[in-house]
């Protein structure tokens, strides 16, 4: 988990509308989904009141599955054989 000041900095440096993430953590905004458009030009909609926002946390702001020996950008296919919604 992350502290504050190291979020807000992998927040401005991962999305651009990086300034949505703290309004919905703060309840500050409604709807039934919340979209996040990141810098390296992906767009992700996660459901508000889901795992989404935890999953979300874990691949674009943690890094947790980061794997930095698998060479992503010649790869010509990816199976997803996880149990959430395909963020990849």
């Amino acid at each position: 988990m992350m502290n504050t000041l190291s979020l807000l900095a992998a927040l401005i440096r991962t999305v651009s509308n990086w300034w949505a993430y703290p309004l919905y953590r703060l309840r500050l905004t409604r709807g039934e989904f919340v979209q996040y458009k990141l810098r390296s030009g992906q767009t992700m909609v996660l459901r508000s009141g889901t795992s989404d926002f935890l999953v979300f946390n874990d691949i674009f702001l943690d890094h947790v599955y980061d794997a930095p020996e698998i060479p992503w950008k010649t790869l010509q296919s990816v199976i997803d054989v996880g149990a959430h919604v395909g963020v990849f």
